[in-house]
């Protein structure tokens, strides 16, 4: 998991965990036998998700972890279809990527969303920060206009706000995020996808969604995302 992400996957200072991807990791968990007790959760890096699912150290990794080629795993899903967005404040209007000319963008550190933004708009003055939570607190307070990221981490970080936000669904690029396991996982990887169509077929993936983003006007991905083949 990665620890920061409000209503995506985000641990207390307690080491209690919450958010969309942690009850889906305990629906998966349970559609495949495994009780919630017994699930346990854990922070990694992208780096070292390879090595710590080959030795056994993971079981599998849920982590808005898109699905490629250049990581050494198998990927099951995928479970979601994010994309690329802007969030900004609910009535601004910015209502199109192109809405952007002209305006401020936020640019959080190590952020590659800025850079798809760019691609797409010709004029719009970049405002560095550290965090998201910078800016989120840059964009309440009116120094910038909007937000790039995926677009169920930016709904992630609003619907914790007071105040209502939008997501406005440019919808920039295609970010399959899948559970990551052992390389070679055939049989687990099977029985993933199976739990994860499940979800789908039953609701509780669009229970989960509302239940963490409900507060952001968000038109999130309710269908089930096109499966990647196991072995791929």
């Amino acid at each position: 998991m990665r620890d920061f992400l409000p209503d995506v996957s985000l641990m207390s200072g307690s080491g209690t965990w919450s958010g969309f991807e942690v009850d889906l990791a305990k629906a998966i968990g349970k559609s495949l036998g495994v009780p919630e007790d017994k699930i346990t959760f854990r922070a990694t890096s992208r780096r070292e998700r390879p090595a710590l699912l080959a030795t056994g150290q993971l079981d599998m990794v849920i982590s808005t972890y898109s699905i490629n080629t250049a990581d050494d795993v198998s990927f099951a899903g995928p479970y979601y279809l994010a994309h690329v967005d802007l969030l900004v404040k609910d009535g601004s209007p910015i209502t199109t990527v192109s809405g952007l000319e002209g305006r401020k963008l936020c640019q959080p550190a190590s952020s590659v969303s800025v850079g798809i933004v760019q691609r797409a708009v010709q004029q719009v003055t970049l405002v560095p920060a550290q965090t998201y939570t910078d800016c989120m607190n840059m964009l309440i307070d009116g120094t910038v206009d909007a937000v790039p990221g995926d677009d169920i981490v930016l709904a992630g970080f609003a619907n914790r706000e007071t105040i209502r936000f939008k997501v406005i669904g440019a919808k920039l690029t295609d970010e399959r995020y899948a559970v990551a396991l052992k390389k070679g996982d055939q049989r687990g990887c099977e029985a993933v996808r199976a739990a994860i169509a499940g979800l789908y077929r039953d609701g509780t993936v669009s229970t989960l969604l509302r239940r963490h983003f409900g507060n952001v006007e968000f038109d999130w991905e309710e269908n089930l995302p096109a499966m990647e083949p196991c072995g791929s």
